[in-house]
């Protein structure tokens, strides 16, 4: 089998999206439409990378039900390897409850399953190493943080490590996350997580080779050792924001695959968070690697 270019490690849920005319604090409302689509940030960043012909494996577990068999259905779809995948009969697949109103606006709350099951065990230290490049997300657990450092430390220097913490890990701040980031190449932050984590520029400084901050419509910011850029975002229409981070991964991490300048990178990283976001599901509108190409 040739290399694995990309190993995701992170959380594997169903998402259950519900179009709402508003999110309440209180209240009532009513859901006008339900979508059921597989998620998990490193997830959607993986079948996003496989689908444009980039040889991805994931790093996981799901539960033995109808639900984690639509995961690895998905999965295996976009042609993800699911090999590493464990499936835990002793408990429910992830999920998350999504509600998004008609701005794109989200709240998430997460069941996690099967996901709090994984341990080093389940892992194959050797496989996983054999990986050029290692792209980590938040679980809900900090026990499973705690597994993903002991994944890094194991590591051969030789692996690139890439990581979007996600609010649920940016919330624990700067110093717990220190064994990742310090061994982190990329990062992934979007302006709230930043803040949370100190800012991205004192992220560069503690390690992060490349510290990337997305900023919405407004774009995105690199900040790298030769300086900083900004780029501007595509405008569209916003249905669900649901992934947009992922989706700008992806096309990031697709540009850096194929060696392409930190600018084109980032181009390509907004514009496939601009096609999610057009319909709900992570990874329900994503540019063609032609359209991608035509952008650079």
């Amino acid at each position: 089998m040739a290399q694995i270019e990309v190993l995701g490690f992170g959380a594997l849920n169903l998402d259950y999206l519900y179009q709402v005319p508003e999110i309440v604090l209180e209240g009532e409302t009513v859901v006008e439409s339900v979508t059921v689509a597989p998620g998990g940030s490193a997830a959607n960043t993986c079948r996003a990378l496989a689908q444009w012909g980039v040889r991805t494996s994931f790093l996981g577990a799901v539960g033995d039900d109808p639900d984690g068999g639509a995961m690895l259905a998905g999965l295996r779809k976009s042609g993800v390897d699911v090999s590493q995948v464990v499936i835990k009969p002793d408990a429910p697949t992830s999920r998350v409850i999504g509600l998004v109103d008609p701005h794109g606006h989200r709240s998430l709350y997460v069941e996690p399953g099967a996901n709090d099951l994984l341990n080093e065990d389940d892992l194959d230290l050797k496989a996983i190493g054999q990986a050029r490049l290692v792209h980590l997300a938040s679980f809900a657990s900090e026990r499973q943080l705690t597994l993903q450092e002991w994944v890094v430390e194991h590591l051969p220097p030789q692996v690139t490590v890439s990581f979007s913490p996600g609010q649920i890990y940016a919330r624990l701040g700067w110093e717990r996350l220190a064994k990742i980031l310090r061994r982190t190449a990329i990062l992934f932050v979007n302006e709230t997580e930043a803040e949370w984590l100190g800012g991205v520029e004192s992220l560069r400084r503690c390690g992060c080779e490349i510290a990337v901050e997305t900023l919405g419509a407004r774009g995105g910011r690199v900040i790298h050792a030769g300086g900083s850029f900004r780029v501007p975002g595509f405008s569209t229409e916003v249905v669900d924001t649901t992934g947009a981070g992922d989706a700008f991964a992806a096309g990031f991490l697709l540009g850096w695959l194929r060696e392409k300048s930190l600018e084109t990178c980032a181009r390509w990283g907004n514009w496939a968070a601009s096609c999610v976001i057009r319909e709900a599901g992570a990874n329900s509108t994503l540019p063609t690697v032609d359209e991608l190409e035509a952008l650079a």
